[in-house]
Formats: C-alpha cells, structure tokens, sequence
C-alpha cells in the first residue's frame, strides 16, 4: 500500500499546484492587460466553476469511482487551460469567461482529490490517516505552486506559461490517476 499511497501523494501535490489558480486568477487577469472588473468577473466565473466541479466530481466518483472523477476535472483542465492561454494572450474575454468557468472543475481538485483518490482505496482508521497526509500533500503542492507562478511571470513577463504549465499539471495528475486505476484493478477509460 506505500506504493499506492506515493501515487495518491503525488497526485495531491500536483492538485495542490492547480488548486492555487483560484487564489491567482484575478492578478493572472489583470497583469495580462484586462482591467480590474474583468478580472473581477473572472473570478467569478472560476468560482462558479468550483462550485459546479465539486459537486460534478463527487457525482462521478458516487456513479463510478473517485479515480475518474480526477481524470474528468484534469480533461476539463486540460481545454480549460488551452482557452485561457488563448485568451491571456490574444485579449478574448468571451474566452477568459468560458476557460476560467472550466478551469474551476479542474483547480477544485486541490481540495478535494485526498478524498476522491482514498475513498475505495482505505477504509475506517486507515481511510482517515491517508486523507489526513494527502491533504497536507495537497497544502505543499500549493506552497510551492503560488511562488512558482510569480517567479515564471517574474521572468517572462507573461501568465501564458504558467497556464501551459498548468496544462502539462493536469496531464501529469490524470496519468496518475490512469496508473492508480491500474494498481487497484479497476477497468480504464481508455
């Protein structure tokens, strides 16, 4: 089971890295040349998206399992990320609203992948310790996500790759969740 727990582990982190665009997404805006109520609007839209995700993602993973529930918010991250680079760099913000609304379903996986990925997987005194580590992994994600998206911004002077880096975020995190499917022999979606 420690190996099991290391691929829950990281798929903590890596969330913990996509939950910090909620904190984010407004300077992510407005440094990208919106002004402020656009920016404001955005995070709305993110907001809504939380919302809407956490509940989407607890319906999966009640329907089927909490393995695909990560894999579907990492694909709606993936064309999430995908419009918001467009829209950082090209000024749409029908774009921005849409990639930001998605990008919710995607970044509420920092709080919620410890219970998605070890419900089924632990169960009683063992469920609750596993939790309990995958979310303070989840925190470290995040701890080390925020600086990293400014010190990327410090240096290109653009948003635009820390959204690429997003995207290859929610990959990395959804392969994870293919090979814990794998591990604990559940049928693939592929």
């Amino acid at each position: 089971m420690a190996s099991t727990f290391a691929l829950i582990g990281t798929a903590s982190v890596l969330s913990g890295i996509l939950g910090d665009l909620n904190t984010q997404l407004n300077a992510m805006v407005q440094h990208s040349g919106f002004s402020p109520a656009i920016a404001g609007i955005a995070f709305s839209c993110i907001s809504a998206g939380l919302f809407a995700g956490k509940i989407f993602l607890g319906w999966i993973r009640d329907k089927s399992d909490g393995r695909r529930a990560v894999l579907a918010g990492c694909g709606i991250g993936v064309v999430a990320f995908l419009g918001l680079a467009i829209a950082l760099h090209g000024g749409s913000i029908v774009l921005l609203y849409a990639g930001s609304a998605l990008a919710g379903f995607c970044s509420c996986l920092g709080t919620v992948v410890p219970a998605l990925l070890c419900a089924g997987t632990y169960a009683g005194e063992e469920y609750a310790k596993a939790v309990s580590r995958a979310t303070s992994l989840c925190n470290l994600g995040m701890a080390v996500g925020a600086p990293a998206y400014s010190l990327t911004y410090d240096l290109t002077g653009s948003y635009v790759p820390v959204v690429a880096a997003l995207l290859a975020v929610a990959v990395l995190c959804a392969a994870v969740s293919l090979l814990l499917m794998r591990r604990m022999q559940l049928p693939d979606v592929s």
